[in-house]
């Protein structure tokens, strides 16, 4: 299966600091051209340093 896509949500989740980090580490590798990364995360200082663009999800269908 090939896709323009690729997405991750909070793939750091349950990680300690220091995994979490690794992790993010490895994705800082610039990405296939094409490519789109799709994250959802709550690293906002990660999401600032790598995005191209940024959308805060605020009152979805889940909020109370």
């Amino acid at each position: 299966m090939q896709s323009n896509y690729l997405p991750f949500d909070e793939i750091t989740s349950g990680l300690d600091f220091e995994l979490a980090e690794e992790v993010l580490d490895a994705l800082r590798v610039p990405r296939p051209i094409g490519m789109a990364l799709i994250r959802v995360t709550h690293e906002m200082r990660f999401a600032r340093e790598m995005a191209d663009r940024i959308v805060y999800m605020v009152e979805g269908p889940f909020a109370r």
